[in-house]
């Protein structure tokens, strides 16, 4: 992560997914939620991280919230900071087959501060996370 200002910050972390990933992949955005918070817990110990789980309730019972501007997602959870993730690509198999676990996330992620004027993110990149080299297999045995 190459943004610096989340040290000592209240920090929402919000993740979208289209339609065709959440239907394949159900758990997506709590998945990726999960994983940024816990890097972001053991990378910045002074981070002040809202709960993952008030922001997907939220996400689920708020009508096209993705319309929103991202500031305005962060002033309703009271935080200094929105990290927002769209996930572009999401998979739990290795492409090109259908037995083996080794999964891939491509995502644009950006940094919003909500206490500046404007309404563009502060840092932005797009990610590429693969796993290690380690893969299981959920097919018959070779």
């Amino acid at each position: 992560f190459e943004y610096s200002g989340l040290a000592g910050k209240s920090v929402a972390i919000v993740v979208y997914a289209d339609d065709a990933t959440t239907w394949e992949y159900a758990r997506a955005r709590e998945e990726v939620s999960a994983f940024v918070a816990q890097t972001l817990r053991i990378a910045i110990p002074t981070i002040r991280l809202v709960d993952y789980h008030d922001v997907l309730q939220w996400q689920d019972a708020t009508l096209n919230w993705y319309g929103l501007p991202v500031k305005d997602i962060g002033k309703h959870f009271d935080v200094d900071r929105v990290i927002y993730i769209e996930l572009l690509r999401y998979s739990s198999r290795e492409p090109g087959t259908t037995d083996l676990l080794r999964g891939q996330v491509t995502a644009n992620c950006s940094v919003y501060e909500t206490d500046t004027p404007g309404d563009k993110p502060i840092w932005s990149g797009t990610t590429t996370r693969k796993p290690s080299r380690r893969s299981t297999s959920i097919g018959p045995s070779q």
